[in-house]
């Protein structure tokens, strides 16, 4: 997986306990971090939408079984 982070702003994060990495680049905000079994990938462009909101919205992600 490649994520393009040149000139990026780019922030060494947590989501729900497990490391991650957020990317803000020209209104695209990315962010992927993994569980014990799982690597989620979660990509927003939106102009109203900030890291905060986009860091709200990854911890929401819940698994269904």
């Amino acid at each position: 997986m490649n994520i393009d982070t040149e000139g990026a702003e780019v922030e060494n994060i947590s989501i729900q306990g497990f490391e991650g990495l957020l990317v803000n680049k020209d209104q695209h905000i990315t962010i992927v971090w993994h569980n014990e079994s799982h690597i989620f990938l979660l990509m927003i462009h939106a102009q109203e939408l900030d890291n905060t909101d986009v860091l709200a919205i990854a911890e929401s992600v819940t698994l269904q079984e």
